[in-house]
């Protein structure tokens, strides 16, 4: 099975075509498939989700101290000023103009969305495209953000080329839902117009700077 970098997910597992293959996913379908001591089947019990969440953090920690370990790091003996640093460079990436522009794209996507839902069929192309925007506008700022703060650690290059390159795809299926929907409603044009240019533009200063191919 292949494990995928995790931050090359943009986490709608029911249009990703690599499920087969992602480590992650797999191991998500395994927690939520667990049969619960209380008899609950684990899919709809949100005590068996806030459990799979807690046994999730479990694992985790167990893996980043084994790998501490490994490397002869004690973790109880990290400088108590190595998490302000963190806080330091945390502000900063939220500081960061690039992530506030995606900020920016997300916030004003959101109030969009707000005011198309109404004129939606519950079913049609229409709410599929709305859809899209609808879950992919949170993933632009996340995935900025993430490329931002990862940005100058040797460690995470990878994680960061690929978080930018999902907040690019990201932009790029919602500039197209988003031409999608300005061609439905005449009235919603305008709107949809300036979201597709604040798209754009994210997307060719995101490729710049992490020289992303076109």
């Amino acid at each position: 099975m292949k494990l995928l970098p995790f931050n090359a997910c943009d986490y709608r597992c029911e249009r990703c075509l690599v499920t087969g293959e992602c480590a992650v996913y797999q191991k998500t379908r395994e927690h939520l498939g667990k049969p619960r001591p209380d008899g609950g089947d684990g899919e709809d019990d949100l005590s068996a989700v806030l459990d799979d969440i807690r046994a999730t953090f479990q694992e985790t920690k167990e893996k980043i101290r084994a790998g501490a370990e490994e490397f002869g790091i004690d973790i109880d003996d990290i400088p108590a000023n190595y998490f302000e640093e963190e806080e330091r460079k945390h502000e900063a990436s939220m500081n960061d103009a690039l992530f506030r522009r995606a900020s920016d794209f997300t916030d004003q996507a959101r109030e969009f969305l707000k005011t198309i839902d109404s004129l939606l069929d519950e079913e049609g192309d229409s709410r599929s495209f709305y859809e899209d925007v609808n879950w992919h506008h949170t993933i632009v700022s996340a995935k900025t953000f993430r490329a931002v703060s990862g940005e100058g650690n040797e460690y995470l290059v990878e994680d960061v080329r690929n978080s930018a390159a999902v907040a690019v795809k990201s932009l790029t299926i919602c500039s197209f839902a988003l031409e999608e929907l300005a061609s439905r409603f005449p009235d919603k044009a305008e709107a949809c117009g300036k979201l597709g240019g604040m798209a754009s533009s994210l997307k060719v200063d995101i490729r710049a700077r992490w020289l992303l191919g076109q």
